[in-house]
C-alpha cells in the first residue's frame, strides 16, 4: 500500500509541476505579447520619423539640395510642380521655416502606406509633411489636414502629456 501512496503522490506532484509551469508559460507569454505591443506602437514610424530629423538636419546647415532630394527632387530630375526656386522660397534662408534648428517634430503617425508628420517651428504655422514608406520620399500633406483622416489612438502624446514632454 505504501508504493501506492508514493506513486499516487509522486503523480500528483508533477501534475502540480506542470501547472505551474503552463501558468507561468501564459503569464510570460502575455508579457511577451504586451511587450511586443508597447514596442510595435513606439517604433512604427520610427523610420519616417528619422527622415523628417535628416531634413531639418539638412535645412539646420543649408544643405538645401540634399533636401530637395528627399522630396524625390534633383537638379537632374527636377520636379514637374516643385522647382529648386520655389522650394528655396520655402524653406531657404528667407523663409519663414528657415529657423530649422528650433523646430520640432509634433507628431507622427501612420496614414496608409505613408506616416504624417507635423513639423512646428517657433515663430511659423506648423507644416504637415508625409513620408512614404516604400519610397522614403518626402512630400507635402493636404493643407487642410491636423493629422490623418480617421480615428486615432493618441496613446504616445498621452504618454507624453502624464510626463510633461
Amino acid at each position: 500500500m505504501a508504493g501506492y501512496l508514493e506513486s499516487y503522490a509522486a503523480i500528483e506532484e508533477r501534475k502540480a509541476r506542470n501547472r505551474q509551469r503552463l501558468k507561468l508559460g501564459i503569464i510570460l507569454t502575455v508579457c511577451a505579447l504586451i511587450v511586443a505591443a508597447i514596442l510595435f506602437v513606439l517604433f512604427r514610424n520610427y523610420p519616417e520619423e528619422q527622415l523628417a530629423k535628416t531634413f531639418l538636419r539638412d535645412l539646420q546647415s543649408r544643405q538645401y539640395q540634399q533636401a530637395y532630394r528627399m522630396f524625390g527632387c534633383s537638379d537632374q530630375n527636377p520636379c514637374r510642380d516643385y522647382a529648386f526656386g520655389k522650394f528655396l522660397e520655402d524653406w531657404g534662408p528667407n523663409s519663414p521655416y528657415a529657423d530649422a534648428a528650433n523646430a520640432r517634430i509634433a507628431m507622427v503617425e501612420s496614414c496608409g502606406s505613408s506616416s504624417y508628420v507635423r513639423l512646428e517651428f517657433p515663430k511659423a504655422e506648423p507644416v504637415a509633411l508625409m513620408v512614404d514608406r516604400s519610397t522614403s520620399v518626402v512630400s507635402f500633406a493636404p493643407s487642410n489636414w491636423i493629422e490623418c483622416p480617421g480615428r486615432h489612438w493618441h496613446i504616445w502624446q498621452f504618454i507624453k502629456g502624464l510626463f510633461g514632454h
